[in-house]
């Protein structure tokens, strides 16, 4: 009995074993299965091309960088060269626009002085033509009208009249002078009574009362 039961164990047990075999072969072809059937789907299915953006490293962020600045640089550079040059040129503009208005200020100035000069020359030489077309005696009576009003300006327009230094010297009052003209006159005679008072009172002065006396003694 003990046998046969032990034989029916054996038998169950080889039975279970077999099954299992049997299940676990089963098991392992489907497995296989399924997986070759999803290798040959995946080779049938496209292939999904994957773009991977490349990263920036650190090292070509600062080489990006440091040639951003570097551009910048350059470009505030050239600006301020551009800045430098625009700022001569304008200098020097107006430093032209300056000389050149100096020059024509000059210019100008000089041909104002050149146009008096001509008409001072115009006016001498018309009051030398109407004097000359004076005669003596009018330059003379008119000289004694100029050292009666004791206008020397007006007698400077009479340097022909005979007794001019002797009337300048009356105007300005100036007794060395009168008595150096009176000494070198030959006629003491002064021909105007206010002359001969005034040449008289000069040699007072100059201490020549001798030289009075006979200007007076002329002029009785």
């Amino acid at each position: 009995m003990r046998k046969e039961i032990e034989l029916l164990k054996q038998e169950n047990t080889n039975k279970r074993i077999e099954q299992s075999n049997k299940e676990n072969s089963k098991n392992v072809n489907d497995i296989m299965q399924l997986v070759l059937a999803q290798s040959l789907q995946k080779m049938n299915q496209p292939q999904s091309v994957t773009i991977q953006t490349p990263q920036t490293s650190p090292s070509a962020q600062t080489a990006a960088e440091s040639e951003e600045k570097a551009d910048n640089q350059v470009a505030s550079m050239v600006k301020g060269v551009k800045r430098m040059v625009i700022g001569f040129v304008v200098a020097l503009l107006l430093i032209v626009v300056g000389v050149a208005g100096y020059t024509v200020y000059q210019n100008h100035q000089h041909q104002q002085e050149v146009a008096q000069l001509q008409q001072q020359m115009h006016d001498r030489v018309a009051a030398a033509k109407r004097l000359s077309t004076v005669s003596q005696d009018q330059i003379n009576s008119k000289a004694v009208a100029a050292l009666h009003s004791n206008n020397a300006n007006e007698l400077d327009k009479y340097k022909t009249e005979i007794y001019y230094n002797l009337d300048k010297a009356i105007i300005a009052n100036d007794p060395k002078q009168a008595n150096d003209v009176i000494q070198k006159m030959n006629n003491l005679n002064m021909n105007d009574r206010y002359r001969a008072s005034q040449a008289q009172s000069l040699l007072t002065k100059a201490n020549n009362n001798q030289l009075a006396d006979k200007v007076a003694q002329a002029n009785k």
